[in-house]
């Protein structure tokens, strides 16, 4: 499907996933190493997806950032996100 793009991630120790999320699930921002080098979604060129929301963290769906944050909680290794595109979504919320 065209609207959910799949991106696989593996969490850094200093930037996390390298991804902000705001209590929807809605990606804000991306998260650089604090040296400033690319975090791992910058990397992964997610940077097109953000304003878009996650909708699935290895095949377990979420609805909000606490599910986002307890689907992320028992992962390990590289995690799989689907994540809705921005334009989708702006296109639902008229």
């Amino acid at each position: 499907m065209d609207d959910i793009v799949s991106v696989v991630l593996e969490a850094s120790a200093e930037a996390g996933y390298g991804i902000s999320v705001n209590p929807d699930a809605t990606i804000s921002s991306l998260v650089s190493q604090p040296d400033g080098r690319p975090g791992p979604a910058e990397e992964a060129g997610v940077g097109a997806v953000v304003g878009g929301r996650v909708v699935a963290v290895n095949r377990v769906t979420v609805t909000d950032g606490s599910s986002l944050a307890a689907a992320l909680s028992s992962a390990s290794g590289e995690v799989e996100f689907w994540i809705e595109r921005p334009q989708l979504r702006q296109q639902q919320q008229q």
